[in-house]
């Protein structure tokens, strides 16, 4: 039996054979690391699908998806092609993934690849013309009937400045001389503006696709749909406390669910009960993404026994923000006074505050503004809800 198999109809564990094969699929039905490309997982983002959908859909239209890391950017555009497919007939989709030594004739050589260009690569090729419209002449010397989606993921680790300008121009004149094919880019960035370094005008030839974190609903489908289809129920409660532990980030649904599943299957048990839930938790550390992990130890590692790095870390992950996860100092008071079991004010955290902002711990947050008024945010949001999952682990703040 595979995931298909699962599915495709509800599945309830009875054999040992059973269990072991839910053991086996627990790796693929929820999975924290890898972006979701199979349409029967993927769970919400209904407005930000019909925004990709309208500029495949409208003449010379291209799209920009961007957002913090972790908020399923990749998830989204992996799925274009399965949503997209359904409705419009004759489809291609070339998903092409950007590094930090690529420049704007690699990548689209890159998205050339199964073409020649006489007796050298379409990389070098594009180089030698170095012009950037000998790529819009490659894409309307290639078109077919249908139409072509090129998807640039992880745009935002371009380093090389010309690429960005390069890119920006290519898509106005795309938008000003339409053909049969799309321009998708996906990047981490507050705004479009981060992953074009300011070229402002790429924004008016192309639809901005703003991913915010899931909302409460959205994280609670990726469960919903998977859970009841391999026999397995979630005891009351369980879900929302996954939910709001995730901060709206999905990576963390999946984790969290992943390793619940886990510890009902060793119990052969078809609820998913608190105390898996608890399991969960003392492993989330471990099981996290690497970075991350190296990103937490770092903000606290202290020779002091007394530092409280750990502690204001969490009181920051519980500060109230803004929609862009920027918060003030204050912000940290209540839930910091909360975890010491006593009323603490700013003057008891602000050397931990300004140091996490240093490049000794990091930085673990990014400071901005003036004096007194300084606002913070998380470099990483994927350390956010982490260091509340330590937390509620370590018996500071409650589940």
């Amino acid at each position: 039996m595979d995931l298909n198999e699962v599915l495709a109809e509800s599945f309830t564990p009875t054999t040992d054979e059973d269990w072991e094969t839910l053991s086996a699929l627990s790796n693929q039905i929820f999975d924290p690391r890898s972006p979701i490309d199979d349409a029967k997982l993927f769970s919400g983002r209904l407005e930000q699908i019909n925004d990709v959908l309208e500029a495949v859909y409208q003449k010379g239209g291209h799209a920009v998806i961007f957002g913090e890391r972790g908020v399923g950017k990749t998830s989204l555009a992996k799925i274009i092609d399965k949503r997209v497919a359904k409705i419009m007939g004759r489809i291609t989709v070339k998903f092409i993934s950007c590094g930090v030594n690529d420049d704007f004739y690699t990548i689209w050589g890159n998205a050339f690849n199964d073409h020649t260009a006489g007796e050298i690569d379409p990389a070098s090729h594009f180089k030698n013309k170095d012009n950037p419209y000998e790529v819009y002449k490659a894409i309307v010397d290639n078109l077919t009937d249908g139409q072509t989606i090129y998807i640039f993921d992880e745009f935002d680790r371009i380093r090389d400045k010309d690429a960005l300008f390069l890119m920006a121009d290519l898509m106005k004149h795309f938008s000003n001389n339409p053909v049969k094919a799309t321009v998708v880019i996906v990047g981490v960035g507050e705004t479009l503006n981060d992953l074009f370094d300011s070229h402002e005008s790429v924004a008016r030839c192309c639809s901005q696709v703003k991913m915010p974190r899931m909302e409460p609903n959205e994280l609670s489908a990726i469960m919903s749909e998977r859970f009841p289809r391999m026999g397995i129920l979630l005891a009351e409660g369980v879900s929302d406390k996954i939910v709001k532990l995730s901060q709206g980030l999905p990576g963390y649904v999946h984790l969290m669910s992943q390793l619940c599943l886990r510890s009902a299957i060793d119990r052969k048990s078809t609820t998913v009960t608190e105390d898996d839930l608890k399991f969960a938790l003392s492993k989330a550390v471990d099981k996290a993404d690497q970075r991350t992990r190296q990103d937490y130890y770092k903000a606290i590692n202290s020779s002091r026994t007394d530092s409280k790095y750990e502690e204001v870390l969490i009181a920051c992950a519980l500060a109230e923000s803004n929609e862009l996860g920027w918060f003030y100092a204050g912000s940290v008071r209540d839930p910091y006074s909360k975890i010491r079991g006593k009323q603490m004010e700013i003057p008891n955290f602000s050397t931990n505050l300004a140091n996490l902002c240093a490049d000794e711990r990091g930085p673990t947050l990014i400071k901005s503004g003036i004096p007194k008024r300084y606002q913070y945010r998380f470099a990483n949001p994927l350390l956010q809800p982490l260091a509340v999952m330590v937390g509620v682990q370590k018996g500071l703040i409650p589940l």
